[in-house]
């Protein structure tokens, strides 16, 4: 999985500074999706736009939201988690096309 960075990603997400990492936690969810790394690859890589785009918003809602537990495990002030559809939401076209570049070597 060379193609994914896996430690420290800062992203902004709707004006939130968030540090993002492809850590174990995560790639146990792309395992209870996906069964192996190979697949996750191939729906992130694929010839299907759509599924790719699909796979793309998962795998970022995953570390965003590991991200914001990890950060509620030390802060008074609890964050709620974020879905799929709200994170679409969030980000515009050029947002997640930034996003895309941060997350992807």
């Amino acid at each position: 999985m060379g193609y994914l960075k896996s430690k420290g990603i800062p992203v902004t997400v709707s004006g939130r500074e968030f540090e993002i990492s492809f850590n174990m936690s995560v790639v146990e969810s792309v395992y209870e999706k996906f069964g192996t790394l190979e697949d996750f690859q191939k729906a992130l890589r694929g010839s299907n736009q759509l599924g790719n785009l699909r796979t793309t918003i998962w795998i970022l809602c995953v570390m965003l939201n590991d991200a914001i537990e990890e950060s509620n495990e030390t802060s008074s002030e609890k964050e709620g988690l974020l879905t799929e559809k709200r994170l679409s939401r969030l980000l515009s076209p050029k947002d997640f096309l930034e996003l895309q570049k941060s997350l992807f070597a």
